[in-house]
């Protein structure tokens, strides 16, 4: 049996490439939302959350790239994954410090109010 929307797909290919472009496309989407909330100042590029969202959506689109067999969207998708991944993996090894109780340096602060907080 045919599918009627591309000719030439049947039905069960053409339900598999829907996937496909749907989990890329919503891998896209998270890691750019999450590139765009670091741009705009809404996140840091190593907070828990954007590291997170970075794993996330890379994951997609490196499952994606795999099982379409896009090979240079794999190498991207699963390096950004990795790399993502062991910085989430630092960022929860380390301690985490109080924010804005006597904490010896924060962003509004600067190096000036750093160094006068530890005198």
């Amino acid at each position: 049996m045919r599918w009627g929307i591309v000719p030439g797909i049947e039905h069960e290919a053409f339900r598999k490439l829907l996937v496909l472009l749907v989990a890329r496309a919503a891998g896209s989407a998270v890691i750019l939302a999450a590139f765009a909330a670091s741009q705009f100042g809404l996140a840091s590029g190593s907070s828990h959350f954007y590291l997170a969202v970075s794993v996330i959506g890379s994951l997609a689109l490196a499952a994606s790239a795999l099982l379409s067999s896009q090979w240079g969207l794999l190498v991207l998708g699963g390096t950004w994954c990795v790399v993502s991944a062991f910085s989430i993996g630092k960022a929860f090894a380390r301690p985490r410090t109080g924010r804005g109780k006597g904490a010896a340096h924060s962003p509004s602060m600067g190096r000036a109010g750093a160094t006068a907080a530890k005198e």
